[in-house]
């Protein structure tokens, strides 16, 4: 398996821990308006690598989490920084993610929320950005 999908899917297992309190579900998938929110879905960014060593290169993985969350008007932001908390506390307990080539994680920004509201339902998608470091060796990105 190559180490950025390794990483994704530890970065999901580690949300899905957080399932059943406030959030609904955790996916690795675009999410639809049929679902049940709030839910946290994870995708992949960038992997930029560069040379480390003659035998490593060194990553930059890209990791989005982003927080989907449906309330009335007044409650959006609220749920949305609850549930950031949430995710922060878990992902920075984690110093690698159990993974021995992980280096590094760490968050890098939050984008502005994407605000939806039609009749009685408000919606708001937000993403987190993180950034992950890595090393693998130059002959198997899987190794």
């Amino acid at each position: 398996m190559h180490k950025a999908r390794a990483i994704i899917n530890a970065f999901h297992t580690q949300l899905s821990t957080l399932k059943g309190g406030v959030i609904v579900d955790v996916v690795k998938t675009n999410v639809d308006t049929e679902q049940k929110f709030p839910l946290i879905s994870v995708s992949m960014g960038s992997d930029i690598k560069q040379d480390f060593t003659k035998e490593l290169y060194q990553h930059d993985l890209t990791i989005f989490t982003d927080i989907y969350v449906r309330a009335n008007s007044t409650d959006l932001d609220d749920q949305m920084l609850d549930i950031r908390e949430l995710i922060e506390l878990k992902i920075l307990s984690m110093q690698n993610l159990d993974l021995d080539y992980v280096f590094k994680i760490e968050f890098q920004s939050q984008d502005s929320p994407d605000y939806n509201g039609e009749g009685v339902d408000y919606s708001s998608r937000t993403r987190l950005e993180w950034l992950i470091e890595y090393f693998s060796e130059h002959s198997n990105p899987s190794n």
